[in-house]
C-alpha cells in the first residue's frame, strides 16, 4: 500500500533526524505527496527558515536584539530557542556559529530537495481538487489549515487508491479526527466511506 506522507516527514529527513533516516531507508512501499505540501508547506517552510537563520544571526550578533516573529508560526520561534541553546551548549565562537547557520540552510534545502527528486514516487490531488467541505470539517478537529488541507488530499486518494498516511504528528492525526470530521450516516462519509490507516515514525 501506498505511503502517503506528510511534511513532517520530508522535514524531519532535510534536519537529518535518525527516525526519518531510518523510515526512508526501510523504504519498501511507494512515497506518494499531496501537491499541498509541495506547493504550499514545503515552500513556507524554506522561506521560514531563511527567517529564522536571520534572527539567529541577529540575536548572536546583537544581544539586545528581540527576535521579529511576524511572519513565524509557534514552532518557528521554537526552531529559534532551539539554535540559540546549541549555540550555548558548543564550544564555538558567534562566527563559528553564524558559519554553521548557513551550512545548515544550504544543507536542508538540498536535502529537501533531494527528497522530493529522489524518493517521492507520485504527486497527487491539485489544492483546486481538495473538497472544501471536507476539509472544512478536518480543520474544526485540527485547527490547522496544513493538516487539513493534507489530510483531505489523502482521504480523497484513499478512495480509489488505497495508502497509509505517515505523519509524525500524534496530536492532530488522529483516527479519532478522521472519523468526528467525517461523521456516520452523513452525506459526507456516504461520499468519503473508507478511512485511511495513519502510522506514525
Amino acid at each position: 500500500m501506498d505511503n502517503f506522507l506528510d511534511t513532517s516527514i520530508i522535514i524531519g529527513y532535510a534536519q537529518n533526524e535518525e527516525k526519518f533516516l531510518s523510515f526512508v531507508k526501510d523504504k519498501l512501499e511507494s512515497f506518494i505527496v499531496c501537491y499541498f505540501v509541495l506547493d504550499r508547506d514545503i515552500s513556507s517552510l524554506i522561506k521560514r527558515m531563511k527567517i529564522i537563520i536571520n534572527e539567529v544571526k541577529n540575536k548572536l550578533k546583537d544581544k539586545n536584539y528581540e527576535i521579529q516573529t511576524k511572519d513565524l508560526y509557534k514552532q518557528d520561534i521554537i526552531r529559534i530557542q532551539k539554535f540559540l541553546s546549541l549555540k550555548e551548549t558548543q564550544n564555538r565562537s558567534s562566527v563559528e556559529f553564524i558559519d554553521f547557520l548557513d551550512n545548515f540552510q544550504s544543507i536542508f534545502e538540498f536535502r529537501i530537495e533531494f527528497f522530493i527528486q529522489k524518493l517521492i514516487d507520485k504527486k497527487v490531488m491539485p489544492i483546486k481538487e481538495i473538497d472544501f467541505e471536507l476539509k472544512s470539517n478536518l480543520f474544526t478537529y485540527t485547527k490547522n489549515h496544513s493538516d487539513a488541507n493534507i489530510l483531505a488530499s489523502g482521504i480523497q486518494h484513499h478512495q480509489e487508491n488505497k495508502l497509509i498516511l505517515i505523519t509524525s504528528d500524534k496530536q492532530d492525526w488522529t483516527k479519532e479526527n478522521l472519523e468526528w470530521a467525517i461523521p456516520e450516516s452523513s452525506n459526507l462519509r456516504k461520499k468519503y466511506s473508507k478511512i485511511p490507516q495513519i502510522k506514525y515514525v
